[in-house]
């Protein structure tokens, strides 16, 4: 993928040691939904156990909690970077709800219907304007 200039962006689940807190500094963050909010991030360069280097942002949470993220984004700011993958989380706690409430996996179906060959179909892209 580094070849195809493909950055990869994915969450550190066992991230080890925690880093000490005077590496965080606050960056202010436009979210997705266009709020503002102020992040303490960090980051540093990790090389994984088969040699590939990548960068690693820690967002530092009130709690004291540290969530990382791993990347071979090595251009972008490291608030867009934190941005990205926060989105992320929040589509993927989205559908995680849906499912458990809603059962949202129900309403997609991978079948197929058979229609007769002499159905007629109506394009609506060459459909004449109606006003």
């Amino acid at each position: 993928m580094k070849e195809e200039r493909i950055a990869v962006l994915t969450y550190h689940k066992f991230p080890g040691e925690h880093w000490s807190e005077q590496e965080f500094r606050p960056h202010k963050v436009s979210l997705v939904n266009g709020e503002e909010a102020t992040m303490e991030l960090a980051e540093r360069g990790v090389q994984l156990s088969n040699d590939l280097w990548v960068r690693e942002v820690r967002h530092l949470s009130e709690k004291g909690h540290q969530s990382s993220i791993l990347g071979t984004d090595y251009r972008s700011d490291l608030t867009r970077v934190a941005v990205a993958m926060f989105a992320r989380w929040c589509q993927e706690n989205f559908f995680k709800y849906m499912r458990q409430h809603y059962n949202i996996d129900r309403l997609a179906e991978y079948g197929t219907e058979a229609i007769p060959d002499t159905t007629r179909v109506v394009n609506p892209a060459w459909m004449p304007a109606i006003h």
